[in-house]
C-alpha cells in the first residue's frame, strides 16, 4: 500500500519455516518498467542455541583455568558468557556459531571447586545453556603427619614400620620415604589404607649412622610434599664410655667425676658405680658431651672403684675403664728436709750445682716439688724438681748458677695429691765472681779475655776488632770469625772455635811495616790452616810468605829459603796456590789465605838500589871497618852495589831489558863481595899481607868466582827477562 510514496506490507511471519528467507521487492511504473534488483534476507528463528562444553569435569592448578565449548544456531553469531558456581565471569559477544572458543578466567581464583556453564544468546534473543561441569582449582601440597616411629628413635635390625597420614583438597596420588643411607640412599613406596600410608624398612640393610627419612606426598595434580623428615640412629654398637678423671685423692666426701660417651645415638642414660653399686644417674646423658656425675650422698673415708657405664637407644651398653677414688681428710702438709745447696754456699757463675730436697707424706702421695729462686735483682724462677727412677724420696734438678753476683734465695714448694702444701724450707747461695778484663762479662763466661786495646800493635793507626760482625764485650760459642781492622781496613781474619777455647787479645801483637805485616797470636787459633793475612802492594817485585810464629820481619829472610817460607812472587799481578796456602794479588793489596800462622814479606821494585846507594854514602863517610871500598852489613864486609844511570832517550824495552841485565849484574856483584869480603876477612884474621904465594892462590880463587857469575848470567838472563816481563804486563792491567 502506497501511502505518502512509502509502500508497506505485513507478512505473517509465523507461516514461515524456521530458515533463512529472501525477499524480492518488484516495482513497475505505469510504462510497465520493472526493478526487481533490490531484496533482503530475513532469518525466521524459533529456537535458543545448542551450547556444548568440549571440556569434562577437572582438576587444575592453574588459577585462570581456561574453557572449551562451542554453539550451533541458525544465527551466525551470539553474545556467549561464563558463570562459575552461578555467577557471571566473562563474555565473548561475538561468538562464532559453530567455533570451539575458549573463554579464560581472567582474575585468579582460591582453592576451590566450581560448577561450571557457558551460556550464549542468539540474534533472535533466544539464549542457550551448556550442561555443567565441575572445575577444581588446587594449588595446596598434601599435608602430611609422620605417626611412627618418632624422630631420633634408635633402630638396630629388623623391619621398621613407618607410618604417615596424608591428606589434600583433591586426593593423595603417592607417598614414598626416601632413606639417607650413607651415600647409597633410596625410596620406598607406601600404601594406603583409609589414609594412613604404610611401609616396611628392612634395618639390618642399613649402615650404623645417624639416617634421614624423607616423606614424599603428591597429590593427583602433582602438588609434592616434601618437606616432612625424621631422623633414626641405627646402632649395633654399644657406646664407648671414657671417664675424665685419672685416679685421685680427694677430701671432697661427694666427688664428682667427669666422663664423655660417643654413639651413634644422640643420648643415653649413663651410671656411676662405686665398688661395683650403683650410685647416680643421668637418664638423658648427651653424647660426645663433657658430663658430670656427683655422688649424691656423703661418702666414708675409703678407697672406692670407680665405673661409668651407658645404655643407648638400642638397649646397647658400654662400661669405662676403672679409676680409683680415695677419700681422705688428710690436712698435714709433705715434710721437706735434706737441702741443697747449703745456705752457706758460695760458688762462681756458670758452676753446675744440685738443687734437691727429701719430701715424704705420712698419709698421702708427693704430687708435685718446685723451687722457687730469687735472684739478686729481685727476679723470680720458679723451676721443677723431679724424681727420678731410683732417687727414692729425692726431687732435684741439674742447676747451671748465673753470672750475675749476689745472693740466690730459694724456697721449696711441696704438694700432696690433696694439695696440703709445705713452703717452709728454704736455703739459698752466693756468687762472687770477678770480671777481670772489665767489660761487663765475668770471668766464667768470658772467651775474650781484653779487647782491642791489648793488642801489641806497631804501625796500626786505629785498630778495631769484630768477633762473628760483634764487639768483643759479648759472649760466644761455637766457631766465630776473627777480625781485625786498622780503621776499615782489614789486617787478617781466622775462625776460632769459642766452644772450646778463649782469645786471649794480650797474647796478640800486629805488626804492620810498608813491605810486610806480622800477626802473632801466640798459637791461640785452634781451627787449623784458616788464618787471612792482607797486605798492601807496595809495588813489590817479590813476596815472601813465612808460615810461623815470629815476632818480627828480621826472621824472614831474604831469599825466602827459611825453614817454614813459601816464595810467592809468581802471585804478583795474579794468584797462587803453594804448599796449601793461596795467594791473590787483588790490585791494591794482596790476599794470603789458608794460613796457620802469620808472616808476609814484600820487597818493591827499587828497594835493591836504594839499599846500594845507602851503603855507597855511608862507605865515603869513613863508617865502615871493612878495607878495599866495602862496607859493613849484618856483621860482614861486602862490595856495594854500583848505581846505573839509564840515558832518558832509551825506549821502555831497552829500560826492561837494562834493568835485567843490572839485575844479573847485582847477582854477579853479590857474589863478587862475598868474594871480597872473604878476602878481607882472610887479612884480618892472618895478618898475610906480606905473602905473596896466599895473595896468589886468593886471585886465582877470585878468577874462579868470575867465571861462575858469568856462567850464572848466561843461564839465567833468558829466565829473569821472561818473568819481568810478565810482572810488567800485570801492572800495567793493574794501573
Amino acid at each position: 500500500t502506497n501511502v505518502s510514496g512509502d509502500w508497506n506490507a505485513n507478512i505473517n511471519v509465523s507461516t514461515m519455516t524456521e530458515d533463512t528467507h529472501t525477499i524480492t521487492v518488484f516495482a513497475n511504473d505505469t510504462l510497465d518498467n520493472i526493478n526487481q534488483a533490490e531484496k533482503v534476507t530475513v532469518h525466521v528463528d524459533r529456537t535458543g542455541p545448542s551450547v556444548t562444553m568440549v571440556n569434562t569435569s577437572f582438576n587444575t592448578t592453574d588459577t585462570t583455568p581456561l574453557i572449551t565449548f562451542n554453539f550451533t544456531d541458525l544465527s551466525a553469531s551470539a553474545n556467549c558468557s561464563l558463570y562459575l558456581n552461578g555467577n557471571w565471569n566473562v563474555s565473548d559477544e561475538a561468538t562464532a556459531n559453530n567455533t570451539n572458543t575458549i573463554l579464560t578466567v581472567p582474575s585468579a581464583l582460591n582453592d576451590a571447586d566450581y560448577v561450571t556453564t557457558v551460556n550464549c544468546t542468539d540474534g533472535s534473543g533466544h539464549t542457550g545453556n551448556s550442561s555443567a561441569i565441575t572445575v577444581t582449582v588446587d594449588t595446596t601440597v598434601p599435608a602430611v603427619t609422620i605417626a611412627n616411629p618418632a624422630n631420633g628413635t634408635n633402630l638396630s635390625r629388623g623391619l621398621q614400620a613407618f607410618n604417615v597420614t596424608a591428606n589434600d583438597a583433591t586426593a593423595v596420588d603417592t607417598v614414598l620415604f626416601e632413606v639417607s643411607n650413607g651415600s647409597n640412599s633410596f625410596n620406598t613406596s607406601a600404601t594406603n589404607v583409609s589414609g594412613n600410608w604404610n611401609a616396611n624398612i628392612n634395618m639390618s640393610t642399613l649402615i650404623e649412622d645417624v639416617h634421614t627419612v624423607t616423606v614424599y606426598a603428591n597429590d593427583s595434580n602433582n602438588n609434592k610434599n616434601y618437606t616432612e623428615f625424621i631422623q633414626i640412629h641405627v646402632d649395633r654398637t654399644a657406646p664407648s664410655v671414657n671417664i675424665g678423671n685419672s685416679s685421685f685423692i680427694t677430701g671432697d666426701t661427694t666427688p664428682s667425676l667427669t666422663f664423655n660417651f660417643t654413639d651413634a645415638s644422640i643420648s643415653a642414660n649413663c651410671s656411676l658405680y662405686l665398688n661395683g653399686q650403683w650410685n647416680v644417674s643421668n637418664e638423658a646423658t648427651a653424647n660426645n658431651t663433657n658430663t658430670i656425675l656427683t655422688a649424691p650422698a656423703a661418702l666414708n673415708e675409703a678407697n672406692y672403684i670407680s665405673t661409668i657405664n651407658c645404655t643407648d637407644g638400642s638397649g646397647h651398653t658400654g662400661n669405662s675403664s676403672a679409676i680409683s677414688v680415695t677419700i681422705s681428710t688428710d690436712t698435714t702438709a709433705p715434710n721437706v728436709v735434706n737441702l741443697t745447696p747449703n745456705s752457706t754456699a758460695k760458688y762462681n757463675g756458670s758452676t753446675t750445682i744440685e738443687i734437691g730436697a727429701n719430701v715424704t707424706d705420712a698419709g698421702l702421695t708427693v704430687d708435685s716439688v718446685f723451687a722457687n729462686i730469687t735472684y739478686p735483682n729481685g727476679s723470680v724462677e720458679l723451676i721443677t724438681l723431679t724424681n727420678s727412677t731410683g732417687a727414692g724420696t729425692r726431687y732435684n734438678i741439674s742447676f747451671t748458677t748465673p753470672g750475675e753476683n749476689g745472693n740466690y734465695n730459694i724456697t721449696f714448694i711441696a704438694n700432696d695429691t690433696l694439695n696440703n702444701r709445705n713452703v717452709t724450707e728454704t736455703t739459698g747461695f752466693v756468687i762472687n765472681s770477678s770480671d777481670s778484663d772489665g767489660d761487663g762479662i765475668v770471668d766464667e763466661s768470658d772467651v775474650i779475655i781484653g779487647n782491642q786495646s791489648n793488642v801489641t800493635t806497631s804501625g796500626v793507626t786505629d785498630l778495631n776488632l769484630s768477633i762473628g760482625g760483634l764487639g768483643p764485650s759479648n759472649v760466644f760459642t761455637d766457631v766465630k770469625e776473627v777480625a781485625f781492622f786498622d780503621g776499615a781496613t782489614k789486617l787478617v781474619n781466622f775462625s776460632h772455635n769459642f766452644t772450646v777455647a778463649s782469645l786471649d787479645m794480650r797474647l796478640v801483637e800486629i805488626t804492620v811495616a810498608t813491605n810486610s805485616i806480622i800477626v802473632n797470636v801466640s798459637d791461640q787459633v785452634n781451627v787449623t790452616f784458616n788464618k787471612t793475612i792482607l797486605i798492601n802492594d807496595n809495588n813489590f817485585e817479590s813476596l815472601c810468605v813465612k808460615d810461623a810464629e815470629i815476632a818480627s820481619e828480621s826472621d824472614i829472610s831474604d831469599a825466602c829459603t827459611g825453614d817454614n817460607e813459601t816464595d810467592f812472587t809468581d802471585c804478583l799481578g795474579s794468584e797462587l796456590n803453594s804448599s796449601g796456602i793461596r795467594c791473590t794479588d787483588l790490585g791494591s793489596t794482596i790476599k794470603i789465605e789458608n794460613l796457620r800462622y802469620s808472616g808476609v814479606k814484600g820487597t818493591p821494585a827499587a828497594a835493591a838500589s836504594s839499599a846500594a846507594a845507602a851503603s855507597s854514602s855511608s862507605d865515603s863517610g869513613g863508617g865502615s871497618s871493612c878495607g878495599g871500598g866495602m862496607i859493613l852489613s849484618d856483621g860482614r864486609c861486602s862490595v856495594p852495589k854500583v848505581e846505573r844511570d839509564v840515558p832518558e832517550d832509551l825506549e821502555e824495552d831497552d829500560i826492561q831489558i837494562r834493568g835485567d841485565q843490572e839485575d844479573e849484574l847485582v847477582d854477579r856483584d853479590r857474589l863478587r863481595r862475598d868474594a871480597l869480603a872473604g878476602f878481607a876477612g882472610y887479612f884480618e884474621e892472618r895478618q898475610l899481607k906480606g905473602d905473596l904465594s896466599t895473595i896468589w892462590l886468593l886471585l886465582v880463587l877470585l878468577i874462579g868466582t868470575g867465571s861462575a857469575v858469568v856462567y850464572l848470567y848466561i843461564a839465567r838472563h833468558g829466565r829473569q827477562s821472561q818473568r819481568k816481563k810478565t810482572r810488567k804486563r800485570a801492572k800495567r792491567t793493574k794501573k
